[in-house]
């Protein structure tokens, strides 16, 4: 991520909590104290966000918290015969917003955006989700896999922190662990993600000095999410 993100009160108490939960797609079952983790996360985080470069104090997001490790949703094979793909609606349920940003994308990031579009697919998530995680990594990485440490120690497709708890580093560049960790985070912290502008979906999960960025990204996600759903 893009910005140093301090640890507030809550976010050394959610560090702490070590909770062995599998996760689920969707999320469903969550234990009182996974419920209770959720709900302080939900208050703690801004009621708006200051602007553009704003240094703001975010959650530290960790698996344990989030009621589940990533590294145990395991990536299923995608043969299954191609299908129409989503509709513009349910690509974009809510319209970009601001000038769109396009960058041509070559083997390895087309498959670093399987990977996340296959992640929402196993956990029988819309394609909005895939369409907010795509445009999250567009913004953060480019949808390469970053393998050394830029802004502090942020790495891999979303630019999480192992310090922040995200995971290890062997994790966070690990696509699929990656993609389930955020869209961990997604589901905890925006529940109604569905009803919620894109770059407000990314900036709650990210907490992100640059809030606004993620938008621009939102015509090209949806135009690879659409690529990827109709052709497997």
């Amino acid at each position: 991520m893009s910005d140093n993100r301090p640890k507030g009160p809550v976010s050394r108490r959610l560090s702490n909590l070590r909770l062995n939960q599998k996760i689920h797609a969707p999320l469903t079952g969550k234990s009182p104290l996974v419920a209770a983790a959720a709900a302080a996360l939900l208050v703690a985080l801004p009621a708006s966000v200051s602007g553009a470069g704003a240094s703001q104090e975010g959650p530290v997001i960790t698996a344990a918290a989030l009621g589940g490790d990533p590294a145990t949703h395991q990536h299923r094979l995608h043969t299954a015969k191609p299908g129409p793909p989503p509709s513009a609606e349910q690509l974009n349920p809510i319209p970009a917003e601001g000038d769109q940003s396009y960058v041509s994308l070559d083997t390895a990031q087309w498959e670093n955006a399987k990977s996340i579009v296959h992640a929402v697919e196993d956990r029988n998530l819309p394609p909005y989700a895939a369409v907010i995680s795509i445009a999250t990594a567009l913004q953060e990485s480019k949808l390469y896999n970053l393998t050394v440490a830029v802004d502090h120690d942020s790495l891999g497709l979303f630019q999480q922190r192992p310090s922040c708890g995200w995971g290890s580093p062997d994790q966070v560049t690990n696509p699929n662990y990656a993609a389930n960790a955020f869209l961990n985070a997604l589901q905890q912290v925006v529940p109604d993600f569905q009803k919620t502008p894109l770059w407000q979906a990314a900036q709650n999960t990210q907490q992100s000095a640059f809030p606004f960025a993620y938008a621009q990204w939102q015509d090209q996600a949806a135009k690879i999410v659409s690529q990827i759903l109709g052709k497997h």
